[in-house]
C-alpha cells in the first residue's frame, strides 16, 4: 500500500510506511489541523468490504477509544475515506516489547516493572468488559523511556465477528500465546488474557516462549496438554517460587489460574522476594483434560498385568494365560490412545474449529506463527521502529 504515501485521509497526511501486518498497515502521518505526528493504522480492504462493517467498526473504535489508562495506547480518531477504514493513535518511538526481549536477557527489576504496567492496563480493560484476545509482545509498544503501552484492543474481536472467522473454522490470535480455551473455541473471559500474559512473562524471563511447534496441531496439543519447561532450566539463579507463579499462570483450566493480571503481578513480585506461591497438582498439565483418563487408564492396565503375573506365579497359570492378559491390557491402552487421538481430531474437524484452508506456520525462535487468516509474525503493533 505504498501508493498511499503522500495522500491525505481526512485531515491526516500520510508521510511514510512503518510496516505491514496480517490485518493492517501502519503509517506515520501528520495531523494537519494541529500539526502533530500520529500513527495511522489502515485496515486491509479485504477485511472491511462487507455492508455491515461500517457500523461494527464505529462501535469497536468508540469502545477502544473510551479506554483511558496510562498504559493503553491512546486512540485519537477513526474514520472511513475512499473506502479505507483507519484508526489514528499516538505515535511511540521505543519499538515493541518483542524487540526488547530479543535484544538481551531482561533483569528481574525491569520484568517486574513491565509486568506491572501491562497488568494494570489489562485489569482496567477487563473491569470494563473488554478482553484483548490477542495479547503478545508485538502488541505491547514502548515509549522512549521504556514504558509499556497495550495496543490493538478490540480489533481481533471486530474482525472475527465481521468476517465470520469462527464459522469458517479459524481461531483468532497468535498460536504461541493462545490459551487452551481459545484453541477449544470456548467462550473467553479475562483469564484467557491472564494466560497470554503468563506466556509473555515466561518469554521475558528466558527469551523464548514455553511451547514451540511447526504445525498448528502441534501447538494446540502443547497448549492443551503439556507442561511448560521450568524457567530455571535456563536461569537456574531464579527462586524456585518463580516456577510456581509461571505454572499457575499457565494452568490449563481458567479456574486454576490467577483470576486477575494484578494477582499474577503480585505473586511474581513475592516469588522474586522468596515468598512461596501455593500451587496444586491441577497446575501441572499431565493432570489436565483428556490426558487424565489416559494416565489413569495406563495405570489400571499396569495393575492388570501385575495381577495377572502374580496370579500365574501362585496358581501355576500357563504362559498362554499370561500372554492373553498382556494382550488384553495392550488392547485397552490402544483404545485409550485412540480416544485421545479422536478427541484432538474432533477439535480440528468440528464446525467451530475447522479451517477452510490448511494454515501455514513459519517456525521462528519464538514460535509466533499465525493461523490464517489472523495476524502474521510481523503484526502492526511490532512495526514502530526502535528508538535510536
Amino acid at each position: 500500500m505504498a501508493e498511499l504515501i503522500g495522500q491525505t485521509l481526512g485531515q491526516y497526511e500520510i508521510v511514510g510506511l512503518l510496516g505491514e501486518g496480517g490485518m493492517a498497515s501502519v503509517y506515520r502521518a501528520r495531523q494537519v489541523s494541529i500539526e502533530r505526528e500520529v500513527a495511522l493504522k489502515i485496515l486491509h480492504a479485504t477485511l472491511t468490504d462487507s455492508s455491515s462493517f461500517a457500523d461494527r467498526f464505529a462501535h469497536e473504535a468508540k469502545l477502544v477509544g473510551s479506554l483511558s489508562h496510562p498504559h493503553i495506547l491512546k486512540v485519537f480518531d477513526y474514520g472511513r475515506d475512499q473506502h479505507v477504514a483507519y484508526l489514528v493513535t499516538e505515535l511511540l518511538t521505543g519499538g515493541s516489547l518483542s524487540d526488547l526481549i530479543h535484544l538481551s536477557p531482561l533483569p528481574l527489576e525491569q520484568i517486574e516493572r513491565l509486568l506491572d504496567q501491562i497488568a494494570s492496563a489489562l485489569d482496567y480493560a477487563h473491569h470494563r468488559g473488554v478482553i484483548h484476545r490477542d495479547l503478545k509482545p508485538q502488541n505491547v509498544l514502548l515509549d522512549s523511556e521504556g514504558n509499556a503501552f497495550l495496543t490493538d484492543f478490540g480489533i481481533a474481536k471486530m474482525l472475527n465477528s465481521e468476517t465470520g472467522l469462527t464459522q469458517a473454522g479459524a481461531v483468532v490470535g497468535t498460536p504461541a500465546y493462545m490459551s487452551p480455551e481459545t484453541w477449544r473455541t470456548e467462550t473467553l473471559d479475562a483469564r484467557s488474557d491472564v494466560y497470554s500474559l503468563g506466556v509473555i512473562l515466561y518469554e521475558m524471563l528466558v527469551g523464548m516462549v514455553p511451547f514451540a511447534a511447526t504445525t498448528p496441531f502441534g501447538m494446540m496439543h502443547k497448549h492443551i496438554y503439556e507442561t511448560p519447561p521450568s524457567v530455571r532450566n535456563t536461569r537456574p539463579e531464579l527462586p524456585a517460587a518463580v516456577d510456581s507463579v509461571v505454572f499457575k499462570a499457565l494452568a490449563k483450566e481458567p479456574d486454576d489460574r490467577f483470576s486477575t493480571a494484578g494477582e499474577l503481578t503480585k505473586a511474581f513480585r513475592d516469588s522474586v522476594n522468596g515468598v512461596a506461591v501455593p500451587v496444586t497438582r491441577r497446575h501441572v498439565a499431565v493432570w489436565q483434560g483428556g490426558r487424565r483418563p489416559l494416565f489413569i487408564g495406563g495405570a489400571f492396565a499396569g495393575i492388570v498385568i501385575i495381577a495377572g503375573l502374580a496370579f500365574s506365579a501362585i496358581s501355576g497359570t500357563s504362559a498362554a494365560s499370561i500372554s492373553a492378559t498382556r494382550t488384553a491390557s495392550a488392547v485397552q491402552n490402544a483404545t485409550l490412545d485412540a480416544r485421545h487421538t479422536a478427541t484432538m481430531q474432533m477439535l480440528l474437524s468440528s464446525p467451530t474449529s475447522r479451517a477452510n484452508h490448511t494454515p501455514t506456520v513459519t517456525p521462528s525462535r519464538t514460535a509466533t506463527a499465525s493461523v490464517t487468516p489472523t495476524e502474521t509474525d510481523t503484526p502492526e503493533a511490532q512495526l514502530i521502529p526502535p528508538h535510536k
